[in-house]
């Protein structure tokens, strides 16, 4: 039944988009979460290097439409006579819209039966190069209909053949190009005006360097231990409950403040965060969401970055500062990777972090502000991230003429 029901919605999409005029100077986004990401970079350039062009967002939830206008009339400048309109993404307007505007750029696909035909840019803007498996190299969970893009874009000619399996596209279709919200942590020192404001906006002292800790998704768990919801794993349930407290210990001795940015579906988002730590500051979705922050121009002004296997490891390659991998324990992923650990561990790239000298020279290296990882090897550097790629956006818009 719901294969037959894509059949019919895909022959009606063709219809449309060969009967529907197209508008050359019409440019739409679809991000998840809506107003974020390589969508939102991209939108922001092409705003500020672009005229006469009508900018269409599309979102999953409308309230978010005033705050989009408001940032429009702070980006924008007005001899450049761009527009703007947001939709709600389930509508019929917002489809419609959508299918009318020339180009189409998105992070987790626009509409999952809606397929371009001739005439029309649908670039795939995905949220990151995948260490873990998506698309069709998710053997777990595949998806029998990969995001669609007339092109997808890679940060190096490893993750071009990558992407270009996982969303069963030709890897002609795949541009080396970049990621737009990497262009950002490549723009060079941020002002402190600027930094000081975010900073305030999310509730943050000031005065210390910036270490953030981005836990990603693991598998959801009936079994999660005390102090995460019931039914979901929490990253602290893949550390020692010592650790937390050493790395508070660590920080306050370096002067940094450890922020840890909860994944959306991580059981801490349920309850409250673990008390009595000095160092390190929690902020559940919800918080994030409410703060308005965009995640990248947060990273800009970090000192240095924790994680897993998420892929803003292979972004934080560009900014030269300390990138480290702490509680990654394979077994909790329900996904394969797409590269081995090994690898990861032999680049010399990032950090490993585990006992108590590993998190030790971490942090002192945080506080010395020295570079990203163990080692200093370009080459396997530009494996992940190419150091040579320096205009994502313009190097997108080129390729498709705009």
């Amino acid at each position: 039944m719901i294969v037959m029901l894509y059949k019919i919605l895909e022959i009606f999409d063709r219809i449309v988009q060969l009967v529907l005029p197209k508008d050359a100077n019409a440019v739409c986004y679809v991000s998840s979460p809506d107003y974020t990401d390589n969508a939102f970079y991209m939108y922001r350039h092409i705003l500020q290097n672009r005229s006469n062009l009508c900018h269409v967002w599309l979102v999953a939830d409308i309230s978010i439409a005033d705050r989009i206008r408001k940032e429009f009339d702070l980006l924008s400048n007005p001899d450049q006579y761009n527009s703007l309109l947001v939709f709600k993404k389930h509508s019929l307007s917002g489809y419609f819209r959508h299918l009318r505007c020339r180009n189409v750029f998105h992070t987790h696909g626009a509409y999952s039966y809606s397929r371009a035909e001739a005439g029309r840019n649908v670039v795939n803007l995905w949220h990151g190069m995948p260490i873990k498996c998506i698309g069709r190299l998710n053997l777990v969970s595949p998806n029998p209909r990969p995001t669609f893009g007339t092109l997808h874009i890679a940060t190096s000619h490893l993750f071009k053949y990558i992407i270009a399996a996982a969303f069963n596209a030709p890897p002609e279709k795949v541009l080396v190009s970049g990621l737009p919200r990497c262009d950002f942590l490549k723009s060079g020192p941020h002002k402190e005006a600027a930094r000081s404001a975010l900073l305030k906006r999310l509730g943050i002292c000031g005065d210390r360097k910036i270490v953030l800790w981005m836990p990603t998704y693991r598998t959801e768990d009936a079994g999660s231990s005390a102090g995460t919801a019931a039914g979901f794993r929490s990253f602290l349930n893949d550390m020692k409950p010592e650790t937390l407290q050493k790395i508070d210990g660590l920080a306050s001795v370096n002067n940094c403040t450890v922020v840890v940015k909860l994944h959306p579906y991580d059981g801490l988002n349920r309850v409250d965060p673990p008390r009595g730590l000095k160092s390190i500051r929690f902020i559940n979705s919800l918080e994030w969401a409410k703060s308005g922050a965009q995640l990248y121009d947060f990273i800009a002004i970090t000192d240095g970055l924790i994680s897993d296997v998420s892929s803003v490891l292979i972004d934080y390659l560009v900014t030269a500062k300390p990138a480290a991998i702490l509680a990654f324990d394979e077994r909790m992923y329900s996904r394969d990777l797409t590269i081995p650990v090994d690898l990861l561990r032999k680049s010399g790239c990032f950090h490993f972090l585990g006992d108590d000298v590993s998190l030790q020279n971490y942090f002192q290296k945080v506080a010395a502000v020295e570079s990203c990882g163990e080692s200093e090897d370009a080459a396997m550097r530009d494996l992940f991230y190419d150091s040579r790629l320096a205009d994502s956006c313009g190097s997108i818009l080129q390729e498709i003429g705009l």
